[in-house]
């Protein structure tokens, strides 16, 4: 308990935890950063460089799924025993970054656009 992951931000990322909690420490973009210090000490060394509401907290109990958009700065602390899984979105951007063929389009052919649209809405750009 009360390990975590120090501030730090990347690409759009999941996180899905099989057990345990783990609290999540947010920021826009605008205040992502990284730091090299301990997750637990974080958001109080953090709060004057931060506007008033910042960082966010959210709670990830077993079996929630976090997804974390690109560049969102966070730090995690587990307040128990915890173990989950969590990975990079593989998107399109990734893909260019990483130059791999491996990393391709989360939402390929396999699924006709039309069906994403009405589906996701505005969550789905228009790429064609």
């Amino acid at each position: 308990a009360r390990s975590g992951a120090p501030f730090h931000f990347h690409g759009a990322a999941y996180n899905v935890l099989f057990f345990g909690i783990k609290e999540w420490i947010l920021t826009p973009p605008r205040y992502s950063g990284v730091s090299g210090g301990a997750s637990i000490s974080w958001p109080e060394n953090a709060r004057a460089f931060l506007p008033p509401g910042l960082p966010l907290r959210c709670t990830q109990g077993p079996g929630d799924m976090i997804l974390l958009p690109r560049h969102w700065g966070h730090a995690t602390v587990n307040r128990r025993f915890s173990m989950g899984i969590g990975d990079l979105y593989c998107d399109r951007e990734l893909a260019n970054l990483l130059h791999s063929a491996d990393c391709r389009a989360p939402y390929d052919n396999s699924y006709p656009a039309q069906f994403l649209r009405r589906r996701w809405g505005k969550l789905i750009r228009n790429e064609t």
